[in-house]
């Protein structure tokens, strides 16, 4: 029985779909995501009845299996790849679609591609999340390292921990201009008291 399935994002999210559809035992799922490379995210009448915990890759994947699921998961671990088509008309309002076919989340883990985004983009809309999630990590890896070009996308995605009433932990990490001090202070003024905040940025290039 297949219980892990690893594929690149050149798999069209319907053959995905069908192919979960004939593997009802897929646990791990694992997109690779490739720049560049975007599908619309047309509905599928192929309904899942999986038993997948961990779900990694582009929200045009992730979403059409989320949203062909017969029952809400319960995740371990969601991780989300965006791209820059996936801000329309921001990003947190796609990914709330998503988390919003689930049950419960565990571990969230949102990763922003490594380029400049525009503030509107970033934006918090709002909207708040009713699903439980209990460790959000906001990521921008940019190689490794920061150069002074990178912007704000860390200390702009702050105002995102609004949309998660019920979290418990939340984790930045990566890139950004400002200093671990000045995200965690930005994060606390948002965050409800008891919430564990920890940052982890990678050295700027001299």
């Amino acid at each position: 029985m297949l219980v892990e399935l690893r594929v690149d994002a050149d798999c069209a999210p319907s053959t995905l779909i069908r192919f979960l559809a004939c593997h009802p035992g897929v646990d791990v799922l694992s997109v690779i995501p490739r720049p560049g490379c975007a599908w619309r995210m047309h509905r599928v009448n192929a309904p899942l009845a999986l038993s997948v915990s961990m779900l990694d890759g582009p929200l045009s994947h992730v979403l059409p299996v989320l949203r062909s699921h017969l029952k809400p998961p319960i995740l371990t671990y969601l991780a989300l790849s965006l791209q820059a088509h996936d801000a329309s008309p921001n990003y947190l309002t796609t990914i709330l679609q998503c988390v919003g076919y689930c049950n419960s989340i565990r571990y969230l883990d949102l990763s922003l591609p490594p380029q400049s985004h525009s503030h509107s983009a970033m934006v918090y809309p709002g909207t708040q999340s009713a699903v439980d999630v209990e460790h959000l990590v906001i990521s921008l890896d940019a190689a490794g390292s920061c150069s002074a070009s990178v912007g704000d996308e860390l200390a702009l995605s702050a105002s995102w921990i609004e949309a998660f009433p019920l979290v418990k932990r939340v984790s930045m990490r990566g890139c950004s201009n400002r200093t671990a001090e000045y995200l965690i202070h930005s994060m606390r003024k948002i965050a409800a008291a008891g919430v564990e905040l920890t940052v982890k940025l990678h050295p700027k290039d001299s």
